[in-house]
């Protein structure tokens, strides 16, 4: 199975689970199996509540977190979000920055637009940083072909 294969296949999972208790256990069966996909869609489910269950946003920490190690650039921007806002466990500025310096890192558009605005503005405590937006900024505009790379090269 291909990449784009495993990631459509956990894409129609994701949309069936929210409505269909049978499609929610193969999303799990999916995400404990390793597919990123579903790790990182089964954290969605429970950040937002779209699923069989109630919301729980431990367990969205959880799959947030084993998709993101592996180097899951959406799941590093959600652990991120939700560490930054202390949703699912405590609030922590570092640890919220490095999981969205990682994702901004591989050229995850939503993680660069977001540290500009942290680095900029001193939103959420984030001490304000001149040099820090200007490298996000000069990342965002390379654009998301080589930007993992380049990210690498910038810290």
């Amino acid at each position: 199975m291909t990449k784009r294969q495993t990631k459509s296949r956990a894409e129609r999972i994701y949309l069936s689970a929210i409505r269909n208790k049978a499609w929610a256990k193969c999303l799990i069966k999916d995400a404990h199996s390793g597919s990123l996909r579903a790790q990182h869609n089964l954290g969605a489910c429970y950040a937002t509540g779209d699923f069989p269950t109630d919301q729980d946003l431990r367990k969205a920490v959880f799959w947030y977190r084993k998709a993101a190690s592996a180097g899951d650039a959406e799941s590093q921007y959600d652990l991120g979000f939700m560490i930054l806002m202390g949703e699912g466990l405590r609030k922590d500025i570092r640890l919220a920055l490095r999981w969205l310096e990682k994702s901004a890192g591989q050229g995850c558009e939503q993680a660069q637009t977001l540290l500009i605005d942290l680095y900029k503005n001193g939103h959420y405590s984030v001490r304000k940083n001149p040099t820090k937006v200007a490298k996000w900024r000069k990342l965002q505009t390379v654009g998301s072909g080589d930007a993992s790379k380049q990210g690498e090269e910038m810290t």
